[in-house]
């Protein structure tokens, strides 16, 4: 699959509503819909970079999300996505830590907090 088709299979998996987005929707219109925001956005362009290897250019971070309105969420991967993948072999950790961290999840300070809770597990029953 390649890297537009398999961003919006990415979008129509994550909003699950009857709006199938197709090759021809623009940004705008999923914001505007709220059938994505900030947050599922994030998780939409990051999932992609995973899955692909592909690094974002670092023109996609210089100014707002705005840019994108009006252009072809299609279009996406062409513009802003480097063309050759990455051979990190810790790309998909260090694009999932990207990802916590711009949601504002620090991933240090949960482990400290689990360390102090006295090893509990996500039940609160001790592990």
């Amino acid at each position: 699959m390649k890297p537009n088709e398999l961003l919006v299979a990415i979008i129509n998996k994550l909003i699950e509503e009857d709006a199938v987005i197709t090759s021809d929707t623009i940004w705008d219109e999923l914001f505007e819909a709220k059938l994505l925001d900030a947050v599922s956005f994030e998780l939409v362009v990051y999932s992609l970079e995973a899955t692909t290897r592909l690094r974002i250019k670092d023109t996609f971070y210089k100014g707002s999300i705005e840019k994108l309105f009006g252009k072809k969420v299609f279009d996406f991967p062409d513009e802003y996505m480097e063309r050759e993948p990455s051979n990190d072999p810790l790309f998909t950790f260090r694009t999932i830590l990207k990802t916590l961290q711009s949601v504002g999840w620090d991933i240090a300070d949960a482990m400290r907090e689990e360390s102090e809770e006295g090893k509990t597990g996500r039940t609160g029953q001790s592990t």
